[in-house]
């Protein structure tokens, strides 16, 4: 097996063809079948099946499909590494899609003004996905839902905010001082992937109340869900710094929904291994944006900080 098989069997998965990764990868439809038929003799498996043009992964390529993706990742980062020379002033942060779009661009951007010359790399998933790109070294802080850690990275609560629900300045019930779920029981509403932490938060909530939406829109990301939004296209569950913008500009409303507040708690993942200055630094000042307490005295351990 090398990485020229690996990279061919990721193409064929993500464009569902073996014309589509000849064009991608830039080579010939025959080689990219040649590596197919060699992967797949040295795995014993069959990975994918023809239907018409289309290549579709067996149940043995779907799995194999994540070992591979987290096998690629984590080689780029070995190389990313190794290629550049100030690694004591790089910063690689892995975060959620909310969090990404939310809060790191301010403070990626007050850090940086204190800290001069920082080579940054930000990296976008889910919270399981993060957890293992700690693990694996691909990123080396992250910000998640949650607070259920893995083994070898410690999680630091940095604050909670509330989901509230948005529609379209025009929606029918956006003159409504109050609303309950079972009141949009025909509506469509803009979710994450399945693997997205808010998404299964929300979906929580619908079974607490016996809800079953009548239709789900899945984004891959919260700028996404925003566009959908702002087309009268459905109704989304999002804090209101990611909407901030359109309320002012009274583009999307706000429904005050009955119930209990749906809360998102965010944290900082820290792995437990040697980091560099600069990102020692970055978790201090992440946890001083957001907490008043200091750093819980192991973590402070961690970072080498006493």
């Amino acid at each position: 097996m090398d990485l020229q098989q690996l990279t061919t069997f990721m193409a064929v998965s993500s464009e569902r063809s073996l014309v589509g990764a000849s064009r991608k990868l830039g080579v010939s439809q025959p080689t990219v079948t040649a590596r197919m038929q060699q992967l797949e003799e040295e795995l014993g498996e069959h990975l994918i099946i023809r239907a018409g043009h289309e290549a579709v992964l067996t149940p043995a390529g779907e799995v194999f499909r994540s070992y591979a993706e987290r096998a690629l990742q984590v080689l780029a980062a070995g190389l990313t590494r190794l290629q550049h020379e100030s690694f004591e002033r790089s910063l690689k942060i892995a975060g959620t899609s909310m969090f990404n779009t939310c809060a790191l661009p301010d403070l990626l951007a007050r850090f940086d003004r204190q800290e001069n010359g920082v080579h940054i790399q930000v990296l976008t998933g889910s919270t399981p996905a993060i957890l293992e790109w700690l693990q694996d070294q691909v990123a080396d802080l992250g910000f998640v839902h949650g607070t259920a850690a893995r083994p070898h990275v410690r999680l630091v609560p940095l604050y909670s905010e509330e989901l509230h629900l948005f529609v379209h300045r025009l929606h029918p019930l956006a003159s409504r001082e109050v609303v309950s779920l079972h009141d949009l029981r025909d509506e469509t509403f803009i979710v994450g992937r399945r693997d997205d932490d808010t998404r299964d938060l929300i979906e929580s909530r619908f079974r607490q109340e016996a809800f079953r939406p009548a239709h789900v829109m899945e984004m891959d990301h919260v700028s996404g869900m925003k566009q959908m939004l702002l087309a009268g296209m459905g109704a989304a569950f999002l804090p209101e710094s990611a909407v901030r913008e359109e309320l002012r500009s009274r583009k999307v409303k706000k429904l005050e929904l009955d119930g209990s507040p749906l809360m998102q708690r965010i944290s900082l993942a820290v792995p437990d291994r040697s980091l560099n200055p600069v990102t020692r630094a970055f978790a201090v000042y992440s946890h001083k944006s957001f907490r008043a307490d200091p750093l819980p005295l192991e973590v402070r351990r961690l970072l080498g900080l006493g």
